[in-house]
């Protein structure tokens, strides 16, 4: 545990399952590359896989669980179309992000660049970071905690 954690067992508990699944390279259940999103900000991909999340969503809504062949066929061809017309839409018509976001990777642009000069130290761009993408929900404060642990893995070379 470092100097930012707290000393209980559940901190404990916390620090050890995302060592066990996130961290450590030889048993990691995730790969570094599948969760990490450094390089993502670099190059101006999205942070998150909300997208995917929504399409699976989609799917599972337009599809029963077990269809008649017929059936699958007749709402897989609907579907086909339905994700043709969207790709037309989505060529005239760009989808825009919101401005909070636009704010969030270019702070988190920022900070990159900062740390790479030097100006920044790994833990500052570590706290910096989870600062930058948290968000308030009902007067409770979430931190991102994947940018953390993505930066400090980065950072770290582990």
């Amino acid at each position: 545990m470092d100097e930012y954690t707290p000393e209980t067992p559940l901190a404990q508990d916390f620090n050890d399952y995302m060592v066990e699944n996130y961290v450590c390279q030889q048993s990691s259940r995730y790969s570094i590359e599948l969760w990490n999103v450094f390089t993502n900000i670099q190059q101006k991909l999205p942070r998150t896989n909300n997208a995917a999340e929504g399409y699976n969503h989609r799917m599972s809504t337009v599809f029963p669980p077990h269809p008649h062949i017929y059936e699958f066929i007749r709402r897989l061809k609907d579907e086909h179309e339905y994700q043709h017309h969207k790709a037309e839409e989505a060529q005239v018509h760009k989808k825009k992000r919101r401005n909070i976001y636009e704010k969030i990777d270019a702070k988190l642009l920022q900070l990159i660049h900062q740390f790479e000069n030097g100006r920044i130290t790994a833990t500052e761009l570590a706290i910096e970071s989870g600062k930058t993408v948290k968000i308030k929900k009902r007067n409770k404060c979430y931190l991102c905690l994947s940018s953390l642990f993505s930066y400090w893995m980065i950072i770290n070379k582990i």
